[in-house]
């Protein structure tokens, strides 16, 4: 997929360079392979051709932050946040990040909203659910995990109180 996507981008590029999607696309297969600088600066490119875009935001913050560019990174997911209010992969993100640098209640915030509007999403339920058992509310825990189970498989519920029952030490 990356060699095709490869391709059909720069393709796209030797058309019309001022396109940001090839871009985009060329940064998160940098991404993906590794290639962290390289797939920064091709994310930024995206974004200096089309300031609103949102997917490059989105995934330009989730290269930076595990590279230790933790603000810079969060920057640009909430700016995809504001960008795209409504989308749960880029909430999802964001909390994600939020999770990895340690901010736990925003992240849990970041996905409570998410959930107003797409209580099914099983993106926001799993990254709220683990926000809350790494601050060790195991009883704010278990309500997502409920939730993540009962979306996810119904048969899964077992599993759920297996595991919170563990944690509680039964």
């Amino acid at each position: 997929a990356h060699s095709l996507g490869r391709e059909a981008a720069e393709r796209a590029l030797l058309l019309d360079p001022t396109l940001p999607e090839p871009y985009a696309a060329l940064g998160s297969i940098e991404k993906y392979q590794h290639h962290q600088q390289t797939a920064v600066a091709l994310l930024e490119r995206a974004i200096e051709l089309r300031p609103s875009f949102v997917t490059a935001h989105q995934w330009l913050g989730t290269a930076l932050v595990p590279m230790g560019e933790i603000e810079k990174g969060l920057g640009h997911l909430r700016r995809a946040n504001e960008l795209d209010p409504r989308s749960v992969i880029v909430a999802s993100n964001y909390a994600s990040m939020l999770l990895v640098a340690g901010r736990n209640a925003e992240a849990i915030a970041a996905c409570k909203a998410a959930l107003e509007y797409a209580p099914n999403s099983f993106l926001c339920t799993s990254v709220a659910g683990l926000g809350h058992l790494v601050d060790g509310d195991l009883a704010s825990a278990r309500i997502y995990y409920d939730l993540l189970a009962a979306s996810w498989s119904p048969g899964s519920g077992t599993q759920v109180k297996t595991l919170f029952d563990a944690l509680a030490g039964r």
